[in-house]
């Protein structure tokens, strides 16, 4: 796989962006490595839920994994409630409980009756910690 500068990446997903072309944007992805792709839904902030939803869904957790903590929360504010609960029943562990800490509580509470027993479990566990205690964390 061919290195990329990160302002040619840029350079070259605004144009497919701009263009509308989700098949070539796809396909421009399947050129370049995660890491890039994170790095893209970083430092483009008005297009991540674009850039993240052309992503194939089996790459969206490890990317969602590697981008800025302000980057998955606005993310997260941007995504319809039927993508936010996929991440959230797709994802395991410490992402689980990032995500879970990074979605508005007042949105969480809305999509309660879309989530599965555990994860409603796990909700409950983490909203009952005092925010940036240890507990919630883990």
């Amino acid at each position: 796989m061919k290195k990329h500068g990160v302002f040619e990446l840029r350079r070259e997903a605004l144009h497919l962006l701009k263009k509308g072309s989700s098949k070539k944007l796809r396909r421009f992805f399947s050129h370049i490595g995660l890491s890039e792709l994170a790095t893209l839904i970083n430092i483009l902030p008005q297009y991540r839920s674009q850039l993240f939803l052309a992503l194939p869904p089996d790459e969206r957790l490890e990317v969602m994994d590697m981008i800025s903590l302000h980057a998955v929360k606005n993310l997260l504010d941007r995504l319809d409630d039927q993508e936010i609960v996929k991440l959230l029943e797709q994802s395991k562990g410490t992402l689980r409980t990032k995500l879970l800490r990074l979605t508005d509580q007042s949105r969480l509470s809305t999509l309660g009756d879309l989530l599965v027993k555990d994860l409603k479990d796990q909700l409950a566990t983490v909203a009952n910690y005092p925010k940036r205690s240890i507990g919630r964390i883990m």
